[in-house]
């Protein structure tokens, strides 16, 4: 048996989502304008009625408009996407251009010359330089050529490569023309996801 809608573990309306809330009459001369619907069945705010097979709608007793209720954790997440943060945290962390830990201060700051940022902690046997974010210690190599998913051995076929896969040949097909390694050719698939993840969220933002 399905649950009673207004019961505690199915509420009317969903729950704010880290001060997330969007279920509220969007009619700027009425006197609920963004003031949100409560979880309990018995707002004396709003009601809500069914306007479809999946679907409630969240109507206003003062202006008597109606809208569809939506999911604050959906909205959330696609916040979050759009974002971009853990594609971001790995391009910083491979590029060595600034703090890759996300929640830090300097998360996207790329003044590495700020003392008030970064400090210096020695180089390394390749001779890049490595540095420490002065807010939560993390530690990175500048110019880094240890990248885990960005090869740059042979990147002179990074472009026909691409071009193959956007093409949607087939990847077998893609390694006899490039006469890369499955590995190698793995690790740039991983690189171009990255990369345009990031041009997408620097478009979308």
């Amino acid at each position: 048996m399905g649950q009673i809608s207004g019961s505690e573990n199915n509420p009317p309306v969903p729950q704010e989502v880290l001060g997330i809330n969007v279920n509220c009459c969007h009619n700027p001369e009425c006197g609920n304008f963004c003031v949100p619907a409560t979880i309990t069945p018995e707002d004396i705010n709003y009601l809500t009625t069914p306007s479809g097979k999946y679907t409630a709608s969240l109507g206003c007793k003062e202006c008597g408009r109606y809208s569809y209720i939506k999911s604050n954790y959906a909205i959330h997440e696609e916040l979050f996407r759009l974002q971009s943060l853990n594609e971001l945290s790995t391009i910083y962390r491979q590029d060595g251009r600034c703090c890759s830990r996300i929640g830090c201060k300097n998360f996207g700051n790329f003044k590495l010359n700020d003392k008030n940022s970064y400090r210096k902690r020695g180089i390394t046997r390749a001779g890049n330089q490595r540095l420490q974010c002065q807010h939560c210690g993390l530690t990175f190599t500048l110019n880094s050529q240890k990248r885990k998913s960005h090869p740059q051995s042979k990147s002179y076929k990074n472009e026909i490569l691409f071009k193959l896969l956007v093409n949607q040949s087939p990847i077998n097909r893609a390694m006899e023309m490039t006469e890369l390694s499955a590995s190698a050719n793995y690790k740039k698939i991983d690189m171009f996801y990255e990369r345009c993840v990031s041009f997408v969220q620097a478009r979308e933002e």
